[in-house]
Parts: C-alpha cells; sequence; structure tokens
C-alpha cells in the first residue's frame, strides 16, 4: 500500500507547453525564461528548435519572412496561456505579437483570418 506522499506523486499532473517566439532568443533570455518557468515548478525546460524559414509563419500572420523558436516546457503548476505570454513578453523585453504559447497536449484549432 502507497504512503500518502507517494499517492499524492502519484496525482500530480504535468502540464506541457509550447512557447514560440518569432526571434532568436539571446542566451540571456533562455536563462531568463528557464528561471521564471520555475515559478510553475518547471520539471523540463527543453532546447531551442528551430523551424525553417517561411514566407509566413501559420501562428504569426502579422509577420512574414521569419524563422521560428520552439521551446517545449513541462511544469507541475498550470498556468493560463495567455498570462505566460505576457510575463515572457515583459521579462524577454520584446514586442507584442512575437511570442505566443500554446497548450502541446491540446488540439491547436484556430481560425487565422
Amino acid at each position: 500500500m502507497p504512503t500518502l506522499l507517494e499517492y499524492i506523486n502519484q496525482l500530480q499532473r504535468e502540464h506541457r507547453y509550447r512557447i514560440k517566439m518569432a526571434f532568436q532568443p539571446t542566451e540571456s533570455q533562455l536563462e531568463v525564461l528557464e528561471r521564471h518557468m520555475k515559478k510553475y515548478d518547471a520539471l523540463e525546460v527543453g532546447r531551442p528548435e528551430k523551424l525553417m524559414l517561411q514566407a509566413q509563419p501559420m501562428d504569426f500572420p502579422q509577420l512574414s519572412g521569419h524563422e521560428i523558436v520552439i521551446v517545449d516546457v513541462v511544469t507541475r503548476l498550470p498556468v493560463s496561456m495567455p498570462q505566460l505570454e505576457a510575463e515572457l513578453r515583459g521579462l524577454l523585453f520584446v514586442r507584442d505579437g512575437t511570442i505566443r504559447v500554446f497548450g502541446r497536449d491540446e488540439p491547436v484549432e484556430q481560425e487565422i483570418c
């Protein structure tokens, strides 16, 4: 029979997020991102991965000709995606519309006009 602590640990849920940036983050920006995710009890902050250059990136329709950088994050505490976007935008000192946050386990079906 598991102890209470083991039972609680089994019930803890992981929350997976994908952070997309329409800019090349610097090393200091990546450190700030990783430090900030500790606020949400980050279990894993992935390495940044670049997508190929796109004429019009799907998640950033107002931008053209940008490489998109993706960072996958796993946390124990949930966070609202718009809230995390706003927090990261302020911490990384980037303009509005250059960073997006999605739930990795949720289907992303957005209509882009």
